[in-house]
């Protein structure tokens, strides 16, 4: 089995779902739609509860009783109550609570980017995600599955491409054994610069270290943490060693990488190799410069 082909197998044996946990919140969402049914049809019953004559209408209409229940329990929030708008409002309300909930109690976007992943719950929840049922849930699980090899490749070269390449030693087509991640930080300060995306790279690169060490990426949600953590041993102009780095900050703000294992980086190379077709125009350039 060569490296890429191991590397493959690694990514189809990772745990990415919690289906037990995927199960409940199935459970559940069915659940919640029939309570939002039975408050639906018990506020619709309250409402007439109690009438009052309109002269312009010349017929009875709710006296607002449902308005000032949930006025005690929620502050002031509508004048009549419609049970399909509020059945229709609380549906996509509770399709993202559940959606969101599904990616962070299981492994369904371990493989994605940091972006990805933040671009994805924004997303949700603004509403913008299909009804939660049992079917929807386990068909995108299994799509998740599926692709999850395609996943990984894409967060390899899409991490490998966010390098700056004015900084010499990050190379156009390969990893090297170091890496220079620019304006991590704000210069001559170890505050985290927010103008920049190289901490969530950095994450991303440190996630994708711990999938080629069968490891769960999910434990990481931030990778700068762990230097704050190691710089509470050290010196700040040290350099610091990481399980699968050794990084150094500069006061221009730039963080230096440098990579233990040799074989994670070669895996990730092959990956490269393989499948950053838009590479190629620049491989050949340096094979025509005779540069291997």
């Amino acid at each position: 089995m060569n490296n890429t082909d191991n590397t493959s197998f690694i990514i189809s044996s990772l745990p990415c779902t919690g289906d037990a946990i995927l199960s409940e919140l199935a459970d559940n969402r069915e659940r919640a739609e029939l309570l939002v049914n039975r408050i639906a049809f018990a506020l619709d019953e309250l409402d007439g509860l109690l009438t009052r004559h309109c002269p312009v209408l010349e017929k009875a209409v709710p006296a607002g009783l449902v308005k000032k229940v949930k006025e005690s329990l929620f502050g002031a929030y509508e004048v009549s109550f419609e049970r399909d708008a509020f059945k229709k409002r609380t549906a996509k309300a509770l399709n993202a609570l559940f959606w969101e909930s599904a990616l962070t109690s299981s492994k369904l976007n371990a493989l994605h980017t940091f972006h990805e992943r933040e671009n994805l719950i924004k997303d949700i929840q603004a509403g913008n995600c299909p009804a939660f049922d049992r079917d929807t849930l386990f068909s995108t699980v299994a799509d998740q599955i599926t692709n999850r090899w395609a996943t990984f490749v894409g967060t390899v070269i899409e991490t490998f491409d966010s390098l700056d390449r004015s900084m010499v030693t990050n190379d156009g087509i390969r990893f090297g054994n170091k890496i220079i991640l620019s304006d991590m930080y704000q210069k001559d300060s170890w505050t985290t610069n927010h103008f920049s995306d190289s901490e969530d790279r950095f994450t991303d690169l440190y996630r994708i270290f711990m999938v080629l060490d069968s490891k769960d990426p999910t434990s990481v949600y931030k990778a700068g943490h762990l230097i704050k953590e190691a710089r509470a041993w050290e010196q700040d102009d040290d350099w610091k060693d990481l399980e699968y780095f050794r990084v150094k900050k500069f006061d221009n703000g730039n963080l230096h990488v440098v990579f233990h294992n040799v074989d994670f980086v070669e895996r990730l190379n092959l990956i490269i190799a393989k499948h950053g077709e838009h590479l190629l125009g620049k491989r050949n350039a340096k094979a025509s410069k005779g540069v291997q």
